[in-house]
């Protein structure tokens, strides 16, 4: 089972990705070619999507301790993401073998011993089939 945590730190990620999307001049090309918008009404367009994005954010950031932001904004700059999956035991951020300790912390927050990022671990069988 994920954490709640970890849970708003995904969508927070997801948001973020979306927003460094809608902020790329190939998204405003995309827009205007496929809308047949003009070039004014599609940044206009974009920047109510960018306000409603940043908001979202805003009021997910509002619902984590301080600390955990400010470690999510940190790996977020540096990497580029913050939360990352484990395979084969394996950070997919700095691709460091994680400890068995780690992978049995299910539910928890865990972060990688390397990198630092928020790790995703993947679900037991035994609670996959429950």
């Amino acid at each position: 089972m994920i954490s709640g945590t970890l849970e708003i730190l995904i969508k927070l990620q997801d948001l973020e990705h979306m927003l460094e999307e809608l902020n790329s001049p190939e998204y405003l090309n995309i827009l205007k070619e496929s809308s047949g918008l003009s070039d004014e009404e599609a940044r206009e367009k974009i920047q109510k999507s960018v306000e409603s994005l940043k908001e979202d954010i805003k009021g997910l950031k509002e619902t984590l301790p301080k600390d955990i932001v400010k470690k999510y904004d940190r790996l977020i700059k540096r990497y580029g993401r913050a939360v990352v999956p484990v395979v084969n035991e394996t950070c997919l951020n700095c691709f460091s073998h994680i400890p068995t300790s780690f992978l049995t912390k299910s539910g928890e927050l865990v972060e990688c011993p390397n990198c630092g990022a928020f790790l995703y671990l993947p679900i037991p069988e035994k609670e996959k089939k429950s």
